[in-house]
């Protein structure tokens, strides 16, 4: 009687280890993606990608912000000098007459990473293109709602920043800037306002020396602006 207890016990052991072992194989797959940092991911123009008017690329705006979240995070920044709205629209859906959409730096290449955070910040370039704030508005939000049915958590936006652009394109900077406040509220990264002049130029301390890419100690100031943004 002894006898076979002890052998019921040892197959009943053998049994358990053997389901918790084959369990431990199924969930660690689980466990793994839930300890992967979170992608950030970075849409926009020149000013995001961080080279023009800086000294080193890292001290952009973006580029603090991956080394800040560095042991948090993964930053992946896509953005392109010369970019604007309708180049990061979904694939496939170039409007005519407009810029073609970049398939390897829109929103498509953007959700490939599966970011948490998708960060936007197309600065002038729509403006200097002529393009209106209903258009930047219109694009923004196409972008913003695809973000959002593919899994992304939260979507920033960068505001426009100020340019040495022709007296009759200058206005549209500051109109799209408030547009983007009042329509997006605590998810704007408001730029603007920190660096523009009351007549739309950007203030010489911030200057790089072109009129149009804010210098190291701009980006500085602009990084500690988009921390905050992330806290609220």
């Amino acid at each position: 009687m002894t006898y076979f207890f002890s052998i019921l016990g040892t197959k009943h052991f053998r049994s358990q280890f053997f389901i918790m072992k084959n369990l431990s194989l199924l969930l660690l797959p689980l466990l793994l993606f839930a300890c992967k940092s979170p992608n950030y991911v970075i849409l926009g123009s020149s000013i995001a990608e961080g080279e023009l008017g800086l000294s080193i690329p890292d001290s952009s705006w973006a580029g603090r912000l991956k080394v800040h979240l560095k042991s948090d995070a993964v930053v992946i920044n896509l953005a392109e000098r010369g970019y604007n709205t309708y180049q990061i629209l979904e694939t496939g859906k170039s409007v005519a007459q407009k810029s073609p959409v970049d398939s390897t730096r829109n929103i498509n290449a953007a959700l490939k990473h599966k970011p948490r955070v998708l960060f936007i910040s197309m600065t002038s370039n729509d403006a200097n293109m002529g393009y209106t704030v209903a258009e930047y508005l219109q694009n923004i939000e196409t972008v913003r709602q695809i973000a959002f049915r593919n899994g992304v958590k939260r979507v920033i936006i960068g505001s426009t920043t100020p340019r040495n652009l022709p007296e009759d394109k200058r206005p549209l900077l500051k109109a799209t800037q408030e547009a983007l406040l009042e329509k997006y509220g605590a998810d704007v990264v408001d730029f603007y306002s920190l660096l523009a002049t009351p007549d739309g130029l950007i203030k010489p301390e911030f200057d790089s020396g072109d009129r149009v890419h804010p210098n190291d100690y701009a980006h500085r100031l602009m990084f500690e602006l988009v921390l905050k943004t992330l806290k609220r």
